[in-house]
């Protein structure tokens, strides 16, 4: 089959394209024409016109996180132990792909610790974006800062517990592959504070890293450049 929004051919058993993420199954699609209009997102913009790479998102496939994206469809990714098919589409605005571990830390010790609050809640945002369709939702600050209080701090390492393993679980989507999960983000958040207390900023280091992969890849495929 030939994908009718982009053209790229499409496996026979595959629901989705694997380059930009359009069903695969229409009738058009199967007949392999491609006389069906691009994809539209909530903007208006046709994703499927070129785009520039930001320097993150270059870098993170000259590192090994930009690979093919995932060509599984949607039983593929089932398979794989996901819920949803390839990587979402439709968000209106380029996603932070840029986040600086040393200037989420510096910024953090100027404002007392108040900074990775507001990091915390962006990241929060992305994710539900990026991750959009597995039938989770990431909470943000009010419900992180709220719960965290009401638990004595137990919500906090549940928190980095679910989106560890959130990250890594929809790395797949957009061809990447994580090894951090929620469980190493536990073990340095905590077990890493005997470290000269270095653990935490670990932790933080992998969440940003993690989530700028994402939303870089998610930017590619998307064909937006983000503008900080």
């Amino acid at each position: 089959m030939i994908c009718p929004n982009c053209g790229s051919p499409v496996p026979e058993d595959s629901a989705y394209c694997p380059v930009c993420g359009m069903p695969a199954t229409t009738p058009q699609a199967q007949a392999g024409t491609t006389d069906i209009a691009p994809y539209q997102g909530e903007a208006g913009q046709a994703y499927s016109q070129p785009y520039q790479q930001s320097p993150s998102q270059q870098g993170y496939q000259q590192q090994g996180y930009g690979g093919a994206p995932f060509s599984g469809g949607a039983e593929g990714y089932a398979a794989s132990g996901g819920f949803a098919p390839p990587a979402p589409m439709g968000s209106a605005r380029a996603l932070n792909d840029r986040r600086s571990t040393l200037m989420v830390l510096l910024l953090n010790i100027v404002t007392c610790g108040v900074y990775w609050y507001i990091a915390l809640h962006e990241i929060a945002e992305d994710t539900n974006i990026t991750c959009g369709g597995d039938r989770e939702e990431t909470p943000g600050m009010a419900v992180f800062i709220v719960l965290s209080l009401l638990t004595g701090g137990l919500y906090t390492a549940w928190w980095y517990y679910k989106i560890g393993n959130r990250l890594q679980r929809n790395a797949p989507r957009y061809g990447l592959s994580f090894k951090e999960n929620g469980t190493t983000l536990l073990v340095w958040n905590y077990a890493g504070c005997l470290l000269c207390c270095a653990g935490p900023i670990v932790a933080m280091s992998i969440i940003v890293k993690n989530a700028n992969a994402l939303a870089a890849a998610y930017n590619a495929r998307a064909g937006v450049v983000y503008q900080s």
